[in-house]
Parts: structure tokens; C-alpha cells; sequence
């Protein structure tokens, strides 16, 4: 009977740091799984933001038309837009300027249908896109086009600070 006793003491004394074992290997799985699935993300330092993978450096100014200092946010504007009928991508530089305090989502939308013919990712400043994949283009013609920008703040990346609309015409020909 102590014979039995000892035995199962024994048995009890190697259970415990094998559950104990388990649980710090399960920890340590778990946070290897976590870590994959925020490098996932993208190249973004703000946890769950998703940012435009296919930008370019840009070192351009916009021109100050205030006619005093510029401040706050930097808005481009655009003028008119020629594009083939059938065309699937369009040259356009849709820049968020250096020293913007916030990420810039561009929509390129037909005010008049309501279609979006582009929608971005958000662009850190000082980046660009130079090149867009268009959708639902329409048929020949010309058609009032406008050209959102919506900006997030760098800190989080999802509180909305102030924008613009850059309205202008789409020639597709």
C-alpha cells in the first residue's frame, strides 16, 4: 500500500510540469500565430489599417494658391481627364504631400451615376500612386467627375479628419 502510494505521488509530481508544459508551448503558439497574421496586414505600421501597396516616393510641391502660408492639409487638384475607351488603367498622380499630418483614400466616383470607377488604399505622405486600374468605365462622352479625398489620421488610421472634393470633367473618347 505505501508502495502504491509513493508510486502514484510519483506519477502526480511529473503531471504537472508536463500541463504546465503544454500550456507555456500553447502560449508560445499562439503568439508566433499572432504576430504572422499582423505581418500580414501589409507594410503598415497601424495595427488593421490597410495601406496602398503600389506607391512611389514623391518629393513634388503643390502650389500655394492661399496666398499667404500654407497650413494644415495639403489638397492636389486635378483638371480635366482624357481617357480610351476601353482603357483599363489611367496615368494619374493621386499624391498625398509630404508633411501631411494624415493618410489620404482616394475615390474617383461619377457624381451623376454614383459609379466609382477607383477607390485607393490609404497613402502615407510624401507617397503617390501613378497609375490606377479603372472600373465601370463609361461609354464615350463626356461626364462630370469627382475626385474624393478622405483623410485619416496617422495615428490610428481610422479617425476621420477633414477632406476635400476635387470636381472636374472625365473625356472618355
Amino acid at each position: 500500500m505505501v508502495k502504491e502510494n509513493a508510486e502514484k505521488r510519483k506519477q502526480n509530481s511529473l503531471i504537472l510540469p508536463l500541463i504546465l508544459l503544454a500550456v507555456l508551448l500553447s502560449a508560445a503558439l499562439f503568439m508566433l500565430l499572432l504576430r504572422g497574421c499582423e505581418a500580414d496586414a501589409g507594410t503598415n505600421p497601424v495595427k488593421g489599417v490597410q495601406l496602398q501597396e503600389d506607391t512611389v516616393a514623391w518629393d513634388g510641391e503643390l502650389p500655394n494658391l492661399t496666398g499667404g502660408e500654407a497650413k494644415g492639409i495639403q489638397l492636389p487638384g486635378y483638371g480635366e481627364i482624357t481617357v480610351m475607351q476601353g482603357d483599363t488603367t489611367l496615368k494619374i498622380t493621386l499624391v498625398n504631400p509630404e508633411g501631411n499630418p494624415c493618410y489620404f483614400r482616394y475615390r474617383l466616383e461619377l457624381p451623376d451615376s454614383g459609379t466609382v470607377l477607383y477607390e485607393s488604399d490609404l497613402i502615407e505622405p510624401g507617397r503617390a500612386v501613378k497609375e490606377i486600374s479603372l472600373e465601370h468605365l463609361p461609354d464615350v462622352g463626356d461626364y462630370n467627375l469627382d475626385i474624393n479625398i478622405d483623410t485619416y489620421s496617422l495615428e490610428d488610421g481610422v479617425t476621420a479628419m477633414n477632406g476635400g472634393v476635387c470636381s472636374t470633367v472625365l473625356h472618355v473618347i
